[in-house]
């Protein structure tokens, strides 16, 4: 049920899962929830904060290869600094959010949703 309190909703919170969770258990999630495809994938979209970095990571280091003297192997490195620490931002922004909807919904967690005592 909390994945679908934490998906369903046209919110911030979708992207923040979307973008920094994991990403086959989340689509996979999003498919067995019958999330409109449109909204997962606009939902994404932010993701290319994330992958630029690595991108230019990659074409920086291929390029000091080609040309050793030069500053480009420096630039790959921050590049690649700043990617994970990206990719670290989104996963911290994911988690407090899936820990804000556990901690608000405590009472909840673990009920069976077929067990018929439960509301």
């Amino acid at each position: 049920r909390h994945p679908e309190e934490i998906l369903c909703p046209n919110h911030i919170l979708k992207v923040g899962i979307l973008v920094g969770g994991p990403d086959w258990p989340t689509s996979v999630l999003c498919g067995i929830l019958k999330i409109p495809l449109l909204q997962t994938m606009i939902g994404t979209l932010p993701a290319i904060v994330l992958i630029a970095p690595c991108t230019l990571t990659g074409a920086l280091y291929y390029y000091s290869g080609k040309y050793p003297d030069s500053y480009y192997g420096t630039l790959a490195v921050i590049s690649g600094m700043i990617g994970a620490g990206v990719q670290s931002g989104s996963l911290v922004v994911a988690t407090f959010y899936v820990d804000k909807i556990l901690r608000d919904r405590k009472d909840e967690v673990g009920k069976d949703p077929r067990d018929a005592s439960a509301p």
